[in-house]
């Protein structure tokens, strides 16, 4: 007799036992497109930096599922899936303000930043962390695993997006290109300063004109190419 058995519960368990492969291919189909879309706005070392945060926080969650005994199914899957939405606004927000800001050094940008967005940032996710709130009295195991990924997601996102991003962002950040050319020429003129600072005859710079040196440094000197004429007297006629 060709015959199987059957019940409702093979198919939970045909699910369980792809559910890695599942996991793990639709996380990475949605990476990329992540990566993409903050492309399209953000200066690419920002989106880097804001791709990096998301997934980072998608593999601590996984190791808060480990430690905390949470299993891999659908509800899980579904909530990784929607912690990459939520993780990532807080990062690019940061990262388009500093972008778009003034500043002529990486530091000044961050405090700009931080004053232009940091409080709305904050206050984002404080929001959805007492409108989630409630979700923690339910009784159903369903709500109380979507509550502990929305929280975790939000928390590690505040930090991400208020702390590790900024110090990245100060360290490696894309700095305004008239900035560093004026550094850059500032540096060239003191040199070429100093230079003739040191040449000169009598141990006083002559700085000429359109020199970028100090001039704190040296001793401006007025060179008189031509001498004075002395005014004539007009005879007088008697």
């Amino acid at each position: 007799v060709d015959a199987f058995v059957y019940h409702i519960k093979y198919e939970f368990a045909i699910q369980d036992a792809e559910m890695k492969s599942i996991s793990l291919r639709n996380l990475l189909m949605a990476m990329p497109v992540i990566a993409l879309s903050t492309l399209l706005f953000l200066h690419p070392i920002i989106a880097f930096l804001s791709v990096l945060a998301v997934a980072s926080i998608d593999i601590i969650l996984f190791g808060l599922m480990a430690a905390t005994g949470i299993p891999l199914n659908v509800i899980t899957l579904l909530s990784l899936l929607i912690a990459l939405g939520l993780a990532i606004d807080y990062s690019c927000h940061f990262g388009h303000a500093y972008q778009h800001v003034h500043g002529e050094t990486r530091e000044a940008k961050i405090r700009n930043a931080m004053d232009t967005v940091g409080v709305s940032i904050f206050n984002a996710g404080l929001s959805t962390l007492l409108g989630t709130l409630f979700i923690s009295l339910s009784r159903s195991a369903l709500f109380r695993i979507f509550f502990f990924f929305v929280w975790g997601t939000i928390a590690l996102g505040l930090i991400c997006g208020l702390i590790i991003v900024p110090v990245a962002l100060a360290t490696i950040g894309p700095v305004p290109r008239s900035a560093s050319v004026a550094s850059n020429s500032a540096s060239n003129g003191q040199a070429t300063g100093q230079q003739r600072k040191l040449g000169s005859p009598n141990g006083q710079g002559q700085i000429q004109e359109g020199s970028n040196a100090p001039p704190s440094e040296f001793t401006w000197v007025r060179l008189q190419t031509e001498p004075e004429e002395t005014p004539r007297e007009t005879p007088r006629v008697v």
